[in-house]
């Protein structure tokens, strides 16, 4: 009976072993292949997001002007304002050149002028005395300044002058024989023309605002819109 019990017994532990032997084992490499992918694009979109393609600046707008400066006298004679040099600048003529710094180195030029002038003229030094005085800012004009800036009376005003339109000018051009010239790539916003001619004994000047537009602009610049 003991070897019976003990068969069956024999034959239930080889019927479990051989079950538990045939199991298969659950498959983990596809679990860690899609882990690894998902992983993988997660990464590759926030690089995406993260680096937006650059955009193009724009292109800065930018005019031409064709300037043409004539005089017509009473005689009827149109004349050219040729070999001119005309300057665009940011802000109006006044504003940089009536200025306490520019004044003060006229009056010099000037006070030296007229002593060479009078010498040691006793009468001349009187009436120096007498009718003689510095300009002031309040009393002191564009025009008077335009007068001397050709250098005769007051060399270092002149100097002073043509340093300061050479730094404050956007741009600058010399007008040809015809009296035409060009003002070429220029950015579009507000300016002045500023330029000064003398005929004999005759100065006039330009202080002209104009707003310059993209492509071709064109300012003719005469006895209308000059400056006396």
């Amino acid at each position: 009976m003991k070897t019976l019990n003990m068969g069956i017994l024999c034959a239930l532990l080889a019927l479990t072993a051989s079950s538990v032997f045939a199991q298969k084992p659950r498959p983990r490499s596809a679990t860690k292949t899609t882990s690894t992918a998902t992983k993988k694009t997660a990464t590759t979109t926030k690089e995406k997001t993260e680096s937006p393609a650059p955009t193009k600046p724009a292109p800065i707008k930018a005019g031409k002007i064709d300037l043409e400066a004539g005089l017509i006298f009473k005689s009827g004679d149109i004349k050219p304002v040729g070999r001119t040099t005309f300057y665009l600048l940011k802000d109006n003529a006044e504003k940089i050149f009536l200025t306490q710094e520019y004044l003060d180195t006229y009056n010099r030029d000037m006070a030296a002028f007229w002593s060479k002038m009078i010498g040691d003229n006793p009468r001349l030094q009187a009436l120096q005395r007498d009718k003689q005085i510095d300009k002031t800012l309040d009393k002191w004009s564009l025009y008077e300044a335009v007068l001397d800036m050709d250098g005769r009376m007051a060399p270092n005003f002149a100097v002073a002058v043509k340093n300061g339109l050479d730094a404050a000018a956007v741009v600058a051009t010399t007008t040809g024989f015809d009296g035409k010239a060009t003002f070429d790539n220029v950015p579009v916003g507000n300016y002045h023309i500023f330029g000064y001619y003398k005929v004999g004994e005759n100065t006039t000047y330009w202080n002209l605002p104009i707003t310059v537009k993209p492509g071709d602009n064109k300012i003719i610049l005469d006895n209308d819109n000059t400056r006396r």
